[in-house]
């Protein structure tokens, strides 16, 4: 891969990973403006594609934007990642909680990699080191990183093994976890399409490991 295509990539893979983070945030109006009608679909798709045209998004990519209620899509987070109707998540968005006895090691591990980095948690924003949102920004900022060093003609490779051991150690173990639940749940079409294609595109930058130099 030439650093032009590398750096592209990366690029676009750091797009990708912001606007997962933004779309698993508990949905408000301008979230819902974004989605109906700022063409934020469309921004992921592209971004989506450009790194893996195999990512399996068809279900996402034909849903009506103007079905997208935003009370409804705020009904299904509560449901499926907040509170659940049995006072917990069916669905949670953290990856202790499908760790069993090792949760807090998940989260040790996760503050380890932030911690490496020079990166710390937002206190105000009270949130968990292992929650899907956190993780997708740190893998915003690793291949944001990338794009950087690329452009000025340096290696990315560490930041981009980074990534790599990241994927490999935390969403690739408790992600497919979290959608086996979602799956056993009637209704919320787009965050059940959200998450075929966030796991479809974790699985595309896995498999890049084997064959890409970011030197």
């Amino acid at each position: 891969m030439t650093e032009i295509d590398a750096s592209q990539v990366a690029m676009h893979r750091s797009l990708a990973y912001g606007l997962f983070a933004q779309l698993y945030e508990y949905p408000d109006e301008t979230l819902h403006q974004k989605l109906t009608s700022e063409g934020l679909l469309e921004q992921l798709e592209q971004s989506v594609l450009v790194v893996d045209e195999s990512v399996q998004g068809a279900a996402l990519w034909s849903l009506d934007l103007e079905d997208m209620v935003l009370s409804q899509l705020q009904s299904d987070f509560t449901r499926l990642f907040d509170v659940g109707a049995i006072g917990r998540p069916p669905c949670p968005l953290d990856g202790g909680a499908y760790a069993g006895a090792a949760r807090m090691k998940s989260m040790e591990e996760c503050l380890r990699f932030y911690n490496h980095f020079g990166l710390q948690l937002n206190q105000e924003m009270k949130a968990m080191p292992d929650q899907l949102g956190t993780e997708l920004e740190f893998l915003h900022f690793l291949s944001h990183q990338q794009v950087q060093l690329l452009e000025d003609q340096q290696s990315g490779q560490s930041y981009w093994q980074a990534e790599c051991d990241f994927l490999d150690r935390e969403l690739l173990f408790w992600f497919p976890k979290m959608i086996t639940e979602l799956n056993k749940l009637e209704g919320a079409p787009f965050y059940k399409s959200l998450s075929i294609v966030l796991e479809s595109f974790f699985g595309a930058v896995a498999r890049r490991v084997a064959v890409t130099d970011m030197s």
